[in-house]
């Protein structure tokens, strides 16, 4: 087997179904990156597994010495034939290092050169893209002393940072608004493209019929860059963005023409520890409202539809009348509870009981000492590791 078969080492196995010459059979990942290896009339596409790292609690310290951005901002030598996959737990610091890592770097490179070069980051949800863009126009003003971009932020509603997309050397917007708004690029000097939370393709294609096309979309407009892919459940999306990225190396002018240039992928893959939780199941509602009236702590609890939520509210303060529950949904994005919680990470300082659906699944920061407690209610892999490590 080639190269193309250690990239799955020590992750979990994808087994895929193919379609060669009428025959179906299923086979795993690295057998189907092997065949396309022999099968591909280019023959140049190389895969690497990089070592996983266990002793590393943040991904900063995870790829220190791996991936060096530095002054010259090089992934080593990664660029659009050598895309970069990071996957790593919640709570890992991946927007810590998305901020203070890379774009750190590229303000240094910028600060110090005519060439001024941008990174376009993608986010797949509201709550995500409004705090990353708190941190980075924060980030920005502390790193160089312009505080253009957080001045503007502070005079803004939520729905209005919702139309900021530019902050100079980082361009930011959600997967959608980019197909959507059918925006031009072409004023901007894009050298880096962040897919962050890429699970988006997958995750999201039971209720979003144009995941697929959205991943087509923009690997046209940005096959010609360096590509960077984050997420911290890279399992189920992992292989239908090699597939897209195999299909546009075919096809490119780079292919034909630079036949000496190979497609090349790096996949950093940081362990998931999650021995500091203590697991414990319940049966019904009544088995978690005797629990809430155990302790004075906060509880965050996850219920997968409207129905639930309500019905577990509602039995919850007939329990215990006094105790104060909320449940936020995805029309709760203008109220001020939603935005108290993305604003300051914590639960409004009354509230004891927050119900709630995926609306605040993955991105959103809950730094609440006080909530010690979360019940996840859902049956989707990838939401419930999302909201595993919330808090």
């Amino acid at each position: 087997m080639s190269d193309g078969g250690k990239i799955m080492e020590d992750f979990e196995k994808i087994k895929v179904t193919l379609r060669f010459g009428g025959d179906n059979f299923p086979m795993t990942f690295e057998d189907w990156l092997d065949i396309n290896c022999k099968m591909s009339p280019i023959k140049h596409m190389e895969t690497r597994y990089d070592r996983n790292i266990e002793t590393k609690k943040y991904l900063s310290d995870f790829l220190s010495g791996e991936i060096n951005w530095g002054k010259e901002l090089r992934l080593h030598n990664h660029d659009a034939y050598h895309p970069v996959f990071i996957s790593a737990p919640t709570g890992a610091g991946k927007n810590y290092y998305l901020v203070h890592n890379i774009l750190g770097s590229l303000l240094d490179k910028n600060m110090q050169s005519k060439d001024r070069e941008q990174i376009l980051l993608f986010s797949n949800r509201v709550a995500l893209g409004r705090q990353t863009k708190l941190d980075i126009a924060k980030f920005i003003c502390e790193w160089t002393g312009d505080n253009r971009y957080e001045k503007s932020i502070n005079t803004r509603t939520d729905e209005g940072l919702d139309e900021v997309h530019d902050f100079g050397d980082i361009i930011m917007y959600s997967y959608q608004q980019v197909v959507d708004a059918n925006i031009d690029f072409s004023e901007y000097n894009i050298r880096y493209v962040i897919f962050d939370e890429c699970h988006f393709f997958t995750s999201d294609a039971a209720f979003n019929p144009s995941t697929g096309s959205i991943l087509e979309t923009l690997m046209d407009k940005f096959y010609n860059v360096t590509r960077l892919y984050m997420s911290s459940t890279m399992g189920t999306t992992f292989e239908p963005i090699i597939r897209s990225e195999v299909a546009h190396y075919r096809k490119t002018n780079y292919a034909s023409d630079r036949a000496d240039k190979r497609l090349f992928f790096s996949y950093y893959n940081m362990s998931r520890h999650y021995d500091y939780l203590k697991f414990k199941s319940w049966k019904t509602n009544q088995d978690i409202i005797s629990e809430i009236q155990k302790n004075e702590d906060k509880w965050l609890i996850f219920v997968s539809n409207k129905n639930s939520g309500n019905i577990l509210k509602k039995s919850i303060k007939t329990s215990i009348p006094n105790i104060e529950v909320e449940f936020i949904t995805a029309e709760s994005k203008e109220t001020s509870i939603y935005k108290e919680i993305i604003k300051n990470e914590k639960l409004p300082s009354n509230i004891r009981v927050l119900i709630t659906t995926a609306v605040i699944d993955n991105g959103v920061n809950i730094k609440d000492e006080k909530v010690r407690n979360i019940v996840i209610d859902v049956p989707d892999r990838v939401e419930f590791i999302q909201m595993l490590v919330l808090s």
